[in-house]
């Protein structure tokens, strides 16, 4: 048996139906690199030819330029940037190249793409989206992707015409709010790229939720393994026959239902009742990134032109609500925990000025490991997270 390899839309490429999502690999093993490299190889070797990672995913694309050597030839690789500024985003896009050590990149994608402003300040005159087609035309990147968690986003995006891939969460629990995206990406033969199969890690049925996403028309699903046992079971999981036996759907469904409260399903029906126009569903997401990076959850939070703190507990959102999350009070403590001022946010912005921002990352988790990440209320069953991988991507 072998995995099943689908085309991945109008790009003619042939891929396997999972990918490796490079952001689990490097956040566990950064400071091994050799343990990465023996990951990736292993998921190589086992039909996996699908590689996505990102300029600011710590320094995957370092260690996968090294991890390749030899074997670009049995992979496709996608990476991206979230930098905006043409000037910045020309920079990361130079540094792809360098890090990965290659004058080729399969897929370049604009990364997290979240709002309508950003998208339209991406396809400005002379913005990202002109240095990528002009990078294509000249043959130094094969397509243009783009990646989001924002279903209209994404829909705006794909009606332009200019991508080739489409990266966004598809799972058992959020995929009615993304349905319409994979739906318009297969009519315009754009390639889908599924992200956050096991719903960051919430998820525990494994093989259920996988077989669940590749029976869907998804034609790269991306997973975060951290341990070579974890991408053993997923290849084992979508190799041969991909229907649901009736105990992984009861055992998946179950754990769905047990999930409980406290948990936002990202439907966004609380934001069309939102009086002062909060964008709920944005500000729950940059709390779920304190569990791996506080500066960057603070970041995305700063991003909201109107914050949790506007909220003005009329309780709108609470009545709309589908699964009777109490979110007022989600959004007080969202937005006590995000704009709490921190001395290791202003440590960082120091060590970044002082380009030594990356030395000192790598000795930090080098002794402090995976217990530097910080806990998070909302986050359930984070051991079994700790246990399992997060499987995350973006």
């Amino acid at each position: 048996m072998a995995l099943e390899r689908r085309r991945l839309g109008r790009t003619g490429l042939e891929v396997s139906c999972l990918g490796l999502g490079a952001m689990g690999v490097i956040s566990h093993y950064h400071s091994d690199p050799r343990t990465a490299h023996r990951l990736v190889h292993r998921a190589l070797d086992l039909g996996i030819d699908f590689i996505d990672t990102a300029a600011s995913y710590f320094d995957s694309e370092e260690i996968l330029g090294q991890a390749l050597r030899g074997r670009w030839g049995d992979v496709t690789v996608a990476t991206k940037s979230n930098m905006r500024s043409p000037r910045r985003f020309g920079q990361e896009f130079e540094q792809s190249f360098q890090r990965m050590r290659t004058d080729h990149i399969h897929i370049y994608q604009l990364h997290h793409v979240q709002y309508p402003h950003e998208l339209e300040r991406l396809m400005a005159p002379g913005g990202a989206c002109d240095m990528l087609q002009k990078a294509r035309d000249d043959g130094r990147i094969g397509h243009i992707g783009i990646t989001s968690h924002h279903p209209g986003v994404l829909t705006d995006a794909l009606q332009t015409g200019l991508f080739d891939t489409v990266q966004f969460p598809f799972n058992p629990i959020e995929a009615p709010n993304f349905q319409s995206v994979l739906e318009t990406a297969v009519e315009l033969d754009v390639g889908t790229l599924g992200m956050k199969a096991l719903s960051g890690g919430r998820l525990t049925a494994v093989e259920a939720a996988l077989r669940w996403v590749a029976a869907h028309e998804m034609q790269c699903i991306l997973v975060g393994c951290t341990t070579i046992a974890q991408v053993e079971r997923d290849v084992a999981a979508l190799e041969g026959d991909l229907a649901l036996s009736a105990a992984d759907r009861e055992a998946m469904e179950e754990e769905i239902n047990a999930l409980g409260d406290l948990f936002c399903r990202r439907c966004r029906y609380c934001e069309r009742v939102c009086r002062e126009g909060i964008a709920i569903s944005d500000v729950f997401r940059s709390h779920d990134y304190l569990v791996l990076n506080q500066n960057y959850a603070r970041d995305e939070y700063a991003k909201l032109p109107i914050k949790a703190d506007a909220c003005q507990e009329c309780g709108a959102c609470e009545k709309i609500c589908p699964y009777e999350l109490p979110v007022r009070e989600m959004l007080k403590t969202a937005d006590s925990e995000l704009s709490r001022s921190r001395w290791m946010d202003m440590a960082v912005r120091v060590l970044h000025k002082t380009h030594t921002y990356d030395i000192t990352r790598r000795a930090f988790f080098r002794i402090r490991g995976a217990s530097a990440l910080p806990q998070h209320r909302y986050l359930h069953r984070k051991k079994d997270v700790v246990r399992t991988g997060t499987h995350d991507e973006d």
